[in-house]
């Protein structure tokens, strides 16, 4: 769910905080793999292919070039590429590089520091242990916050004393040495640094290969539920704008689709109505988002034009706050400004007799959940679980891809977008939207029903309670409007009951 912030291609990586900017939303196709000039030709395969065919470390020059990371490797030499993987064995997982090394002109915002080796850009999630891990094999490591416009958040790592190191990052090694961040600004940098700082020695000492165990992560959360199941729903906006073939999309598992409706207090989504049409058209469950820009006093303004602008139903899924700016304020202002916003929406709609509270797509950890459910983000090719903001702690979906990063890129029918899975304890009928009013009789109302005489025998042998007329004069007989409530009820529980069985 997103909106345009700049970032710089080839910087661009998976939001470490699950803050979702995806880039299959905003028409931006994946950036092409960097070429490598390696003696060794390298075949646009995953990195652990091409290591596995790869001569021994030790065998190539430190200088000559091959590709190294997770999902779309990206051009590094020998030595580089020993040192990030020695980085791999101690984190206990794979690296994604979001920029490598040789990239000349490639990223002006780099100020040169990729031109020459020696040098890499890695996705910000757990950042803390990447960037200690990165300093004790014999990097300059930072990370590097978003900064809108330029970047999003990353590791810029140098490697100290590497040898073919450009000008401007030759520079950046000796602000690390001095204990400053290696920016313009020269700020003094207070996270942990090894003394003396190590250099990495090229090639590295072999070691016999060995399984890694995986490590507790944040949270103590390794139980997520993908991949067991990694198509539910998917999310588009007007970004999407090509042909969708919904019924492809059932096929490949698709459950339900959310859309955006609008934003702030200005914006409404040019695709939605069609899409609205198309998902019900389908048969498949939509619901309406809402792209929050929160400003003091205006929650209830924006709540009513989401509702003034959406085509909300009995059966729809519930309506959800897209809330991944804060526009300035605080987290307690805006924890206030998202409890009137709901507030809104949940009172609005139950005047239309449907009950539906919104659920909360955030990565902020908020001051009230409000009694609602959470929707959270984070994209990585081998499932990392996604961080929990509080008061939350479960999320009822996990979006885990957005087109660029996740174990799926590609939903058929659809193309790039983004992904989402429901947790397994959640069952559907808990996104859906119900409604609250009993379907009105009609026709003349219904005289009150007669208890028959204590001492006639009964004429049929039907229970008592409603039953279905024998002639149209029997009708006069029947509660229909008590009729149409048990059978309305009985429906209800009926879809519910199949929304909770597992799935195959």
């Amino acid at each position: 769910m997103g909106n345009n912030i700049s970032t710089v291609s080839g910087v661009l990586g998976s939001p470490a905080t699950g803050t979702r900017k995806s880039s299959s939303r905003h028409g931006r196709a994946a950036g092409s793999r960097a070429k490598a000039t390696a003696r060794v030709t390298v075949k646009p395969k995953s990195r652990r292919r091409i290591a596995a065919e790869a001569p021994p470390l030790g065998v190539e020059g430190p200088f000559e070039m091959t590709t190294f990371g997770d999902g779309t490797p990206k051009t590094v030499d020998w030595k580089t590429r020993a040192a990030l993987e020695e980085a791999e064995h101690r984190l206990g997982y794979p690296l994604t590089v979001v920029q490598g090394s040789y990239n000349a002109g490639g990223v002006s915002q780099s100020a040169g520091t990729h031109d020459g080796g020696g040098v890499v850009d890695l996705l910000a999630w757990d950042w803390q242990r990447k960037v200690r891990v990165l300093r004790a094999i014999g990097f300059a490591a930072w990370y590097r916050p978003t900064v809108p416009g330029l970047w999003n958040a990353h590791i810029h790592a140098v490697m100290v004393d590497h040898g073919r190191l450009a000008a401007s990052a030759a520079r950046q090694v000796a602000s690390y040495r001095d204990g400053r961040d290696g920016l313009k600004s020269n700020r003094v940098d207070t996270f942990w640094r090894p003394s003396p700082v190590p250099v990495f020695k090229y090639p590295p000492r072999q070691r016999p290969v060995t399984p890694v165990e995986p490590v507790s992560l944040e949270d103590g959360a390794l139980c997520a539920f993908p991949p067991r199941r990694t198509l539910d729903g998917v999310d588009t906006s007007h970004h999407q704008s090509g042909r969708i073939d919904v019924n492809a999309a059932q096929a490949a598992g698709l459950r339900w689709w959310y859309l955006k409706a609008t934003e702030g207090t200005t914006v409404v989504d040019s695709s939605y109505q069609q899409r609205v049409r198309q998902a019900r058209d389908a048969g498949i469950p939509v619901g309406a988002y809402h792209f929050a820009r929160p400003d003091p006093g205006d929650a209830a303004e924006e709540a009513a034009f989401f509702l003034r602008h959406s085509d909300i139903r009995a059966g729809d899924m519930l309506p959800m706050l897209d809330l991944e700016s804060l526009e300035g304020m605080s987290l307690s202002a805006v924890t206030t400004w998202t409890g009137i916003w709901v507030a809104t929406v949940t009172r609005q709609l139950a005047r239309k007799g449907l009950a539906a509270k919104p659920i909360i797509y955030t990565p902020f950890d908020l001051g009230d959940g409000f009694g609602c459910l959470l929707w959270v983000a984070r994209y990585s090719n081998d499932f990392r679980p996604p961080r929990i903001p509080k008061p939350w702690t479960k999320a009822a979906i996990w979006q885990h891809s957005d087109g660029r990063y996740g174990p799926i890129r590609n939903v058929p029918g659809f193309g790039p977008v983004d992904v989402n899975a429901l947790h397994p304890d959640v069952p559907l009928s808990a996104l859906r939207i119900r409604s609250t009013r009993a379907e009105a009789p009609t026709g003349p109302a219904t005289p009150p029903r007669r208890r028959p005489d204590p001492g006639t025998p009964p004429t049929t042998g039907l229970p008592p309670g409603p039953r279905p007329p024998d002639t149209a004069a029997g009708a006069q007989g029947i509660d229909m409007a008590q009729l149409r409530t048990h059978l309305q009820a009985a429906v209800t529980s009926l879809q519910s009951a199949l929304d909770s069985l597992p799935e195959r």
